[in-house]
């Protein structure tokens, strides 16, 4: 028989045991506010449930921080209907930096001092202990899936407070790269950074879909 016990700041412990011979493991129960996990007994999956908890699950709070501003109607009526949406499952802010005006045919070291200009906004913005996601082009590719358990992950292990940073034009100084917990690629491609946004809102959305096991994901 083994005895394990789970905790976070606003819990008590909560002690569960479970005889090996029988586990056949751990199934995540979601909703907005709590999480569980199940196990069942292996003769007999569809039936016995030997260990089923709750546990009070924190609303992670996710921002956007972006350098420039949205000017476009319908990129300000696409993020809004998202931000409605998410609000089900997190505290949903947008934070926007005023960008550097880049001069036609800007020198190399013009462009790093704008982007260093702007990192400084940028890291001005970023609350210590907060979890820092960079949008770059070399950052790591995810399905819908993976990104969907990146989120979840990082909210389980404790993190309350998601940060997600989207450059200007130039992209982001190595300043704010070093300060990222997690660099993350959508494409090998280049977007507008006001249409980057609207996407970034859907696949969080998604994310929180798929982690709930709700319809819309395909």
């Amino acid at each position: 028989m083994t005895v394990f016990s789970l905790r976070d700041e606003e819990s008590e412990y909560i002690s569960i045991a479970w005889s090996p011979e029988r586990f056949l493991g751990f199934r995540q129960l979601f909703s907005r506010e709590r999480f569980g996990c199940c196990a069942v007994n292996q003769k007999n999956p569809d039936y016995e449930i030997l260990v089923y908890f709750f546990m009070e699950r924190k609303v992670v709070k996710i921002t956007i921080l972006c350098v420039g501003k949205i000017k476009e109607s319908f990129y300000r009526e696409a993020i809004a209907e998202y931000a409605k949406r998410l609000s089900r499952y997190c505290k949903l802010e947008i934070i926007e930096m005023a960008d550097e005006k880049t001069p036609d045919k800007a020198s190399a070291a013009l462009e790093e001092q704008i982007r260093e200009r702007e990192a400084d906004r940028l890291l001005s913005r970023l609350e210590e202990g907060a979890y820092v996601c960079t949008l770059e082009i070399q950052g790591r590719r995810y399905t819908s899936e993976s990104f969907a358990e990146a989120i979840n992950q990082v909210g389980l292990g404790g993190q309350s407070h998601i940060i997600f940073v989207i450059g200007g034009s130039l992209g982001l100084h190595e300043k704010v790269r070093k300060r990222s917990n997690r660099a993350v690629s959508f494409s090998d491609m280049t977007f507008p950074h006001q249409l980057m946004r609207v996407i970034l809102c859907e696949q969080i959305y998604r994310a929180y879909r798929i982690i709930n096991g709700e319809p819309y994901h395909k």
